[in-house]
């Protein structure tokens, strides 16, 4: 099978050779009833569609993902769910519904004949409109609301002032299992009662899609239908740090066929293209249950210097039965069951025997189990033991099974084994998470430390929003010639809900590769909160060196955060040490008898 994304580069490049001028480009939609639309709630813009994939190509032929918002540099070209089951009624067979450059969804429920399944799109405004009016006030407002926009080869979105209430408020599918609150509780939806959707975020999408079409599987790996049906949310938040630069994803996956499915995987596919596409590298923390892409060269072409990361994360995992322990699904708990972690992850590296794009369902589920296209066990070459995670060291410190070729590269991340029996369901939860650090391998350090957080918020279900504290630094001595004491001034005010402790905050510095503690003096000069940390002399420096620090704090609850987010494998840094470069004038052969006038300054 060769990806539609080669293709459409090939197009791209005849496109060019036969005609100077861009040609006009129309959407370009897989199927008729197939809707592609742009999330854009925050710094990222991703397009998505409503058979799954969260980033997608399909709409322009471009990266699906955007970061930042409106720069034009892309970061994901596409991704996409992936669900693998081994056994059908204990009989060894293999079935998918996958989301990839081809998708093997269709929109709506199994039975459903409506022709006008779509995305959903209910904004924060509207609900707080809704709310803090009455329905007479509320029916004859107008919003400032985001409508998509195609023009050639992009898709972008304005504010159109929209009356209220929108179609998809009126309209909302409660029947097909969007979430909404029922005021009155009489199982009908009447916006004029009371009832309106339940949304996360600022801006919420909504839509189900199914895989039970035979015909939708043809074009991939020419399995029988799995037979599940998926409720799909995206959604996330502006104006809050880390959070703005996050989309989430749940996924509400139920087996609505008749068949017991077993050796069941649910995995995530994508094709991330961190601004260009030749120079990315590859990683998976499977504590944090992350697969990530990073930059091979301190500057990308397109991203220019210290590049960011991208990772792609499930903060709520699937969960299997457990006695004794508590699962938790939208922070309602799941007794005697618990969520499992990461159980493969593979880099697809194209012409590669071994790791190239998959062309049958059984190279899939060999993938999903951890082996290689032929089925057989992959070999860490850091320790010579066989392992089910490529590229799970750290490449920050260089420790472990580190990527080291730069290059287009596909990643899946699976989880499983699972079992379904008809009717049950599975409620994963996911994210895609832009970081940018002091440099590309920072960057990595910086999503790590970003991750904690985020998984911090979703356990506590956004009810804590903003870190300890806002961290300012004043003074920042760089590129001193002086080999200390150093001065080093930090304005730290703590966020809503959140008080300091008494513990000292802490400044952790490293001239080699160990960190010195020193506690910050709060002196509230020049400004309230103010903090102050008195670096000794570095007597040893005899040349330019580079200092890595970060600072520790904590909150009464006994809550830790660092800043910057990440340390100590992230952290802040500053040149400093005398110059031992004599100058020198160069390029001066000779010079002619002339009195040169040299301006000085008083």
């Amino acid at each position: 099978m060769i990806s539609c994304k080669y293709y459409t580069g090939l197009l791209i490049v005849l496109g060019f050779l036969l005609a100077r001028e861009s040609i006009p480009r129309t959407p370009h939609q897989p199927t008729p009833d197939v809707e592609h639309t742009i999330w854009d709630g925050n710094n990222i813009s991703t397009i998505h569609g409503n058979h799954g994939d969260m980033a997608s190509y399909h709409l322009t032929g471009n990266s699906g993902l955007e970061w930042p918002k409106g720069e034009e540099t892309r970061a994901v070209f596409q991704t996409g769910l992936w669900v693998l089951a081994g056994r059908i009624n204990g009989i060894e067979e293999i079935r998918s519904a996958a989301a990839e450059y081809t998708c093997e969804y269709s929109p709506g429920l199994p039975s459903s004949t409506d022709t006008t399944e779509h995305i959903y799109r209910i904004h924060k405004e509207e609900i707080d409109a809704f709310l803090n009016n009455d329905w007479n006030t509320f029916s004859n407002m107008t919003l400032m609301l985001p409508e998509v926009f195609i023009n050639g080869w992009d898709a972008f979105t304005e504010l159109v002032d929209t009356e209220l209430p929108t179609d998809d408020f009126m309209n909302w599918p409660v029947e097909k299992g969007a979430p909404w609150v029922d005021v009155n509780n009489d199982s009908i939806y009447d916006p004029q009662d009371g009832d309106h959707p339940e949304i996360v975020g600022d801006m919420f999408h909504w839509y189900v899609m199914n895989d039970h079409d035979p015909n939708s599987h043809t074009p991939l790996w020419r399995t029988d239908p799995l037979g599940v049906t998926v409720r799909v949310s995206m959604f996330g938040f502006n104006d809050y740090p880390v959070l703005e630069n996050t989309v989430f994803i749940k996924w509400e996956i139920e087996n609505s066929g008749t068949n017991q499915l077993d050796s069941l995987f649910i995995g995530w596919w994508s094709d991330p293209d961190l601004g260009s596409h030749l120079d990315d590298q590859s990683g998976v923390d499977t504590l944090r249950n992350i697969m990530y892409c990073y930059n091979y060269y301190e500057e990308d072409y397109r991203y220019g210097l210290n590049p960011p990361a991208v990772g792609h994360v499930l903060f709520q995992p699937p969960i299997i039965s457990s006695v004794g322990d508590t699962a938790y699904h939208s922070g309602v708990e799941i007794i005697d069951h618990k969520h499992i972690q990461v159980f493969s992850h593979i880099v697809i590296i194209s012409a590669d025997n071994d790791l190239d794009d998959p062309e049958n369902a059984q190279e899939v589920f060999d993938y999903f189990n951890g082996l290689t296209l032929s089925g057989n066990e992959i070999i860490d070459p850091s320790t010579g033991n066989t392992t089910k995670y490529i590229y799970a060291g750290n490449p920050v410190t260089g420790e472990g099974w580190v990527d080291d070729w730069r290059g287009d590269k596909r990643q899946i991340m699976s989880f499983g084994p699972l079992s379904m029996a008809p009717g049950e369901k599975q409620e994963i939860v996911g994210g895609m998470v832009m970081s940018r650090g002091s440099s590309r391998l920072l960057s990595v350090a910086q999503l790590w430390g970003e991750t904690d957080w985020l998984q911090y918020i979703w356990d506590n279900q956004f009810s804590i929003m903003e870190p300890v504290a806002d961290v300012v630094q004043i003074s920042n001595p760089h590129n001193t010639e002086s080999i200390g004491p150093f001065q080093m001034l930090f304005q730290i005010d703590a966020n809503e809900g959140w008080t300091l402790s008494n513990d000292p905050v802490n400044l952790y510095y490293s001239i080699d590769s160990v960190f010195h503690s020193i506690p910050l003096t709060i002196i509230n000069q020049p400004y309230p909160n103010t903090y102050a940390a008195w670096i000794p002399e570095q007597t040893a420096v005899i040349g330019t060196m580079e200092m890595k620090y970060f600072l520790e704090m904590s909150a009464d609850n006994g809550f830790e955060m660092t800043w910057p987010m990440g340390a100590p494998y992230n952290y802040k840094l500053f040149t400093f040490g005398p110059d031992t470069t004599s100058p020198v004038i160069g390029d001066l052969t000779e010079l002619s008898d002339i009195h040169y006038m040299i301006p000085m300054l008083q």
